[in-house]
């Protein structure tokens, strides 16, 4: 019998229970022997599931605490002003501008460039808000952040 199925659960890191109970219900009493002929200790030692890897980056999504810090003090209107339009545009600002260094560099990243329009029309919106309930922060806004004309 072939333990091809149960390579990649080695490979993905899932574990010896698990293991047992899916051999269990397909059916395959090798995946008992496996278990304990090979010493399986729950998961590949080197390998791990790519959602796993990604979540363990450094800055995997959002802003670092002080860069969030440091804009809502300088566009908020309190030190704890989280929700304000002013405080998110400049918050999606800074993120557009990171991606877009990094597009540069990586061309081929459409996933990126999929979020990176993302915020562009979620900013679109936020400053269309700004500018029909107060047109004169909308300016400051936009000669603040330097994003329009």
């Amino acid at each position: 019998m072939s333990f091809g199925r149960y390579n990649a659960g080695l490979r993905y890191g899932i574990m010896a229970a698990e293991l047992v109970s899916i051999g269990r219900i397909l059916g395959f009493d090798a995946v008992l022997a496996f278990q304990g002929a090979s010493g399986f200790s729950g998961h590949h030692p080197t390998r791990q599931h790519p959602s796993l890897r990604r979540c363990q980056r450094k800055n995997f999504m959002g802003l670092p605490t002080e860069v969030k810090q440091r804009l809502r003090t300088e566009y908020g209107q309190g030190a704890n002003d989280t929700g304000s339009p002013q405080v998110q545009i400049a918050c999606l600002t800074h993120r557009i501008n990171t991606l877009t260094e990094h597009l540069k560099q990586n061309i081929k990243d459409h996933a990126s460039r999929r979020g990176l329009l993302r915020m562009v029309s979620r900013r679109r919106r936020l400053l269309d808000y700004l500018k029909a309930h107060t047109p004169d922060q909308y300016l400051d806004m936009i000669n603040r952040l330097g994003i329009r004309k």
